[in-house]
């Protein structure tokens, strides 16, 4: 199976994919582009990094990230109700989670999980 990585800068070119993928998982709102897209715009600074992986073409995992310097961490603050990495099976979730952490000397903040 073709498997890919991307990191994304914004939101809405993956809206779409992303919310069929919401809709495949039973996903809650707070995990769907749009809870994701209003968090950024009222509490969002740094920049946006938005790591999918894609099986066969078809997007299987997101994880909603943002850097401020050298610290990447989930888009979330006191105001996120949840978080997780969305994906339609554990293997994507792991997959995705992986090789986002291989070889990084920095640390990466999931929080709300």
């Amino acid at each position: 199976m073709s498997t890919r990585i991307e990191v994304h800068g914004a939101i809405a070119p993956l809206a779409g994919q992303w919310d069929e993928l919401a809709d495949r998982a039973t996903a809650s709102p707070f995990l769907r582009p749009g809870w994701f897209d209003a968090w950024w715009r009222a509490f969002g600074s740094g920049r946006l990094e938005i790591v999918t992986l894609s099986r066969e073409g078809r997007l299987a995992a997101v994880a909603p990230l943002h850097r401020r310097r050298e610290l990447l961490q989930s888009v979330t603050n006191w105001h996120t109700p949840e978080f997780d990495v969305l994906a339609e099976d554990g293997p994507a979730r792991r997959e995705l989670l992986e090789r986002l952490l291989r070889g990084r000397t920095r640390p990466v903040t999931l929080r709300f999980l």
